[in-house]
């Protein structure tokens, strides 16, 4: 019967180990998600003027292709009425 509580006690000494492990690897996962986390909130931030550069970019060129294709169309237009 004594053995059998010893080999219970070690188990359970085992399993307070293990625990403590996990416990220590949990802070170590849980710090490298806040520094991960602020990290990507920092680079956010940072990429923010470029993105409103690109949109800027982007609406340029709509705006200009929406000019050359009315322009396209009046120049089109003219040339049919110049032709008959």
């Amino acid at each position: 019967m004594d053995e059998r509580l010893l080999r219970i006690e070690d188990k359970l000494d085992k399993t307070l180990d293990t625990q403590q492990e996990i416990k220590l690897n949990l802070a170590e996962h849980m710090r490298r998600t806040q520094l991960a986390e602020t990290a990507i909130e920092e680079l956010a931030e940072a990429i923010k003027p470029i993105q409103e550069h690109v949109a800027l970019i982007r609406g340029v060129s709509k705006l200009f292709a929406w000019m050359l294709g009315i322009a396209a169309t009046v120049v089109t237009i003219f040339t049919g009425i110049k032709g008959k």
